[in-house]
């Protein structure tokens, strides 16, 4: 061994304990994968590599010393050395990104793995794969050229500039020689500007005549692509490969651009060397192909739209419209011919308020504001008022006006018209007198019906809308729903399908949601029909919209409800399973006894929480009726106190049980089993001194048998345990005082219904193992997540029995995650609702870190379970324990060995 072998953690083989036969082994079954592999001995020295090896580099199998690392680019072998030292060192794989020179000169990008094969625990020697990654490098290299070139050809106009970006993106990123584009008149093949690679290489700038370089311009006509890769044998250039060769071009490609299926320019790209285009890069050049022809039409549209306002003024002065324009600042600077004609001033006088002093006072305020918003923010303007015409009377006219912004976005025009509209008004307002009728009708229907004009103002609406707009029918003639709408997105929405329906002239049924004045958003279903005039043109709609807002959370209700009652049931089923499981007593007499007590507690609390549609139940009640049945002739043997304490469901359902076993428990051998015993049972409600508020119920027995310490753990005390302080999070503490059991359970406050405390298998990975006979999961360790004590008591026992280490039981997530990644796990089960969290987060946490896991729910799979677990096995509540062992086998039958 060399002076510089470097040594790993866990020792170094001796090289000669690697046979022959057993190298020769590995090689065979590696061999025929055509990957580039090789084997090292454990100080790191190369032993040999594969055919792949030799086919692609040329190099023989096996080399000596470092000379395999002259294959690699110069500038990344000590890079490749460096990274062999520091993984035999730390004895972990190890990977690095070089270039590999293939047999032909050609370096291509290579990521090389190297991962330790251990023999009883120490390196017996070392693989290494290499992947090519070339192909990957230069896509990505290409697509980040794309969105380069998307944010420069946003900032430029200039097509001479749009071009030559394009043609620097194409030539650098493959590494040409010069790129640009030719415009194409008849033959000819026009040059502005071309990308070159240096400053030293000749521009191509000019006028070509195309035949002279060869016959590739039919193909581009068609609008196909043209890639030679040696212009000296394609047949398309060889009898001009002199032309070609005088100007150090051995290879081209050209790409057409089509301008209405007419070759409008080509993009030509020139290689030094004899090149095969591949189709990769083809597409590449595509793309940047479109991309510049879109930015050069871009610009184009933008040139000739500063032509025609050049011819503006001509048009304008041939429409019965009034027409005007103004600069950035709003104040018009041109009328046009009807203008003057309208309002009987001077043709030619430009005065700045002219036309704000022909509006009509009453209409000028609302007029102005929404013109001054105009030029601030750029926005179309739009504006309803009346004007004053010639003969002095005031008409209606509609007002309208857009602004044209220059290349950076800024306001360089606004151009705007007057309509006169004061016929239509007109109609309308007699449309609005003879509607009498039709409002005393539409006031009588509790649904929305109304009437819309073509620009969704309200012609008619009838006292519903009031109510769920908050104005008065009258105030929002005229006006749309952007001028009362809370949310203008959903004024939007709503005026987008009043276009819709006038546009398409079709009948309209759709869903719409508003928000009123106070804040509520409510669900509305809206039929919308076109309304026509005499003619058969549409005018305007009629629509009508009925609240569906109670029908909709009913319906939610329903569906929740059906599925909570569904889950209650099999959880219940379950956990009744569970109290029969592990219950046990000397004979079946006492079996059955203990079996129906504690499931008719089950049902007593299951009738308090269904009276209350499970929104809680009264601690008082549950504990009078659980000691109904023991406090006989006298009932002041009992006693009872403490506030109203109202607990959720779940709390509900636990202490029930943990009562029903004191009782139990007393009338047997307490102080409830004699005649001059007494029982206490009292709580309330406290702050602690980390200000967490809690529950204490004090259980206290006085004048029964002497009480001592039982020897062994029972079900009673092993369900209290489980259920206040693994379900509930609370705590138990037991005093066998001689006089009497006095029993305390503190019950966090996160149980009680809000207010209460104030007033008082799928595998996610792993390796490929041999298959293990069915049954056998002894030794294994499987992580519990469930939240019902009495069933995660049952799936623990149903665990021992079969010889697996249970790491928890946990009954929160955070729990849960505690013991991931404080101990080994083997397997899980997981409840999905989890003390009303659910468990798919920890789920992809164990499928990433590779341990199989299973749900155990009595929630409907597919509705519950994302589609990403939709594979992962599930165990349904309730469940026999020969489930549970068969889900752990199946679970851990892959991580298991011989």
């Amino acid at each position: 061994m060399s002076q510089d072998t470097p040594r790993t953690p866990q020792g170094v083989l001796d090289p000669h304990d690697i046979t022959v036969s057993h190298m020769d082994l590995l090689q065979d079954m590696f061999e025929a994968l055509g990957q580039i592999l090789w084997f090292l001995r454990p100080d790191g020295s190369v032993e040999r590599f594969n055919s792949a090896w030799t086919d692609y580099t040329g190099r023989p199998a096996r080399v000596e010393g470092l000379t395999w690392a002259e294959v690699f680019h110069p500038d990344d072998r000590q890079r490749l050395v460096q990274a062999r030292t520091a993984g035999v060192a730390s004895g972990k794989p190890y990977e690095v990104e070089a270039r590999m020179r293939r047999a032909d000169g050609v370096y291509r990008r290579h990521l090389c793995r190297v991962k330790p094969l251990r023999r009883e625990g120490a390196i017996y020697a070392w693989v290494g794969m290499a992947v090519d990654i070339e192909d990957v490098r230069a896509a990505e290299e290409r697509q980040r050229a794309l969105v380069h070139l998307g944010d420069q050809l946003r900032d430029l106009s200039d097509t001479k500039e749009i071009a030559w970006a394009g043609a620097a993106a194409v030539g650098q990123v493959l590494g040409l020689v010069r790129a640009g584009f030719a415009s194409v008149e008849g033959g000819l093949a026009v040059i502005e500007r071309d990308w070159v690679s240096s400053p030293d290489e000749r521009p191509s700038a000019g006028t070509y005549r195309i035949a002279d370089w060869g016959t590739y311009l039919t193909p581009l006509a068609r609008g196909e692509t043209v890639a030679i890769a040696d212009v000296a044998t394609d047949p398309q250039t060889a009898d001009a490969a002199g032309s070609w060769l005088e100007w150090g071009i051995r290879s081209v490609a050209f790409v057409p651009v089509m301008n209405d299926r007419q070759l409008a320019a080509y993009m030509f790209l020139h290689n030094r060397e004899i090149r095969t285009w591949t189709s990769d890069e083809i597409d590449f050049i595509h793309s940047v192909g479109d991309r510049v022809w879109s930015a050069i039409q871009r610009s184009t549209a933008e040139r000739d739209l500063r032509e025609s306002e050049a011819k503006f003024q001509g048009i304008a002065n041939s429409v019965d419209q009034m027409i005007w324009s103004s600069g950035p600042d709003g104040y018009p600077d041109y009328y046009n011919r009807r203008w003057y004609q309208y309002t009987g001033l001077e043709e030619g006088s430009t005065d700045r308020d002219a036309a704000t002093a022909f509006v009509r006072p009453e209409d000028r305020e609302k007029a102005l504001s929404r013109w001054h918003h105009a030029v601030a923010t750029g926005e179309p303007y739009y504006s309803e008022h009346r004007l004053r015409h010639h003969s002095g009377e005031y008409r209606w006219v509609i007002g309208r006006a857009q602004c044209v912004r220059d290349e950076n976005g800024q306001i360089v025009r606004w151009y705007g018209s007057l309509t006169d509209v004061d016929d239509l008004k007109r109609a309308a307002e007699e449309l609005r007198r003879t509607s009498a009728l039709l409002r005393l009708i539409g006031d009588s229907v509790p649904d929305m019906i109304y009437a819309k004009d073509r620009n969704s103002g309200v012609l008619y609406g009838n006292r519903a809308i009031q109510q769920v707009v908050g104005r008065p029918v009258d105030e929002i003639l005229g006006l749309s729903d952007r001028d009362w709408a809370s949310d203008p997105q959903e004024a939007e929405r709503i005026i987008a399908n009043d276009r819709r329906v006038m546009e398409t002239g079709d009948t309209l049924d759709v869903d719409e949601m508003f928000t009123g004045p106070g804040g509520e958003t409510r669900y509305f279903r809206s039929v919308k029909a076109p309304l026509r005039d005499d003619t058969g043109s549409i005018i305007g709609l009629v629509g009508i919209t009925s609240d569906m807002t109670d029908r909709r959370r009913a319906e939610e209700r329903e569906r929740l409800l059906a599925r909570e009652v569904d889950h209650r049931a099999k959880n219940l089923l379950a956990v009744v399973q569970s109290v029969v499981q592990l219950t046990r007593a000397e004979d079946m007499t006492s079996f059955t006894a203990a079996i129906t007590g504690r499931i008719q507690s089950l049902a007593r609390a299951h009738s308090l929480l269904a009276a209350s549609r499970w929104e809680g139940a009264e601690l008082k009640q549950i504990i009078v009726e659980e000691m109904a049945p023991y406090a006989g002739r006298d009932a002041a043997r009992v006693r009872i106190s403490g506030p109203a304490i109202r607990l959720r469901p779940e709390a509900a359902q636990a202490l029930a049980l943990v009562i029903h076993e004191l009782a139990t428990n007393a009338a047997k051998y307490g102080a409830l089993s004699v005649e001059g015993g007494r029982l206490d049972v009292t709580w309330a409600t406290t702050l602690g001194s980390d200000e967490q508020g809690r529950l204490e119920l004090r259980w206290q027995e006085r004048g029964g048998p002497k009480v001592s310490r039982p020897s062994r753990r029972g079900f009673g005390s092993t369900v209290m345990r489980a259920s206040i302080e693994r379900q509930l999070q609370g705590t138990v503490t037991l005093d066998w005082d001689p006089d009497g059991l006095v029993c305390e359970l503190t019950v966090p406050a996160e149980q009680l219904t809000t207010g209460t405390l104030l007033k008082g298998v799928r595998s996610a990975g792993g390796a490929r193992v041999t298959k293990e006979e069915k049954g056998d999961v002894r030794g294994q360790r499987v992580l519990v997540v469930e939240d019902e004590a009495l069933i995660a008591m049952q799936i623990e026992d149903a665990l021992h029995q079969a010889g697996c280490t249970v790491v928890g039981p946990a009954s929160r997530i955070a729990d849960a995650f505690d013991l991931l990644y404080g101990e080994g796990t083997d397997a899980a089960l997981l409840d999905v609702n989890v003390a009303g969290d659910r468990s798919f987060a920890l789920a992809d946490i164990l499928a990433s870190k590779g341990v199989p896991f299973a749900f155990v729910t009595g929630f409907e799979a597919n509705s519950t379970v994302p589609e990403r677990f939709h594979g992962v096995p599930v165990v349904a509540k309730p469940f026999a324990t020969t489930e549970l062992v068969e889900a752990v086998d199946r679970l851990t039958r892959g991580g298991r060995s011989h």
